[in-house]
């Protein structure tokens, strides 16, 4: 079995079937080091299934969840049908209060996240960068190779 850790995510991944008796040894020895375990957290995934650590798919090869990257997608579409103002107190649910560098750095982010998940070279967030610049008409944001 092997152990990986981002932060205060905890992952255990094993070739061999992990028993109940197993996991509650895991989930012990856990609290007996003076940790919280958040039961609303704890999920065991087989490897026939998508396997997700800290949002990224981990199966074969790294990737991202396909509901994210059409989610950046609709945003993008939203900015370019209504306008940044309210594309951005839509995303942020109100929080931007039509801030636009708050939403630019948002939208910017996961971009930047798809990016560094997926490689440089991924068409789709090639498409992503293209639109973010003529929406944002700031060629600062990505340098075209």
């Amino acid at each position: 079995m092997s152990y990986t850790r981002y932060a205060d995510d905890l992952t255990f991944s094993s070739r061999n079937f992990i028993t109940d008796k197993i996991k509650d040894a895991i989930i012990d020895i856990i609290k007996e080091a003076g940790f919280q375990i958040n039961p609303k957290k704890i999920r065991f995934q087989s490897n026939n299934m998508c396997q997700y650590v800290t949002g990224i798919k981990v199966n074969e090869k790294l990737n991202i969840d396909r509901r994210y990257i059409r989610n950046v997608r609709a945003i993008l579409h939203d900015w370019k049908l209504n306008g940044l103002e309210k594309a951005s107190v839509k995303m942020t649910g109100g929080i931007s209060d039509g801030n636009d560098e708050y939403f630019l750095r948002s939208l910017f982010s996961r971009i930047v996240f798809i990016e560094s998940v997926r490689g440089e070279d991924d068409k789709i967030c090639d498409k992503l960068k293209i639109q973010f610049n003529e929406l944002s008409k700031r060629d600062v944001y990505f340098i075209d190779k």
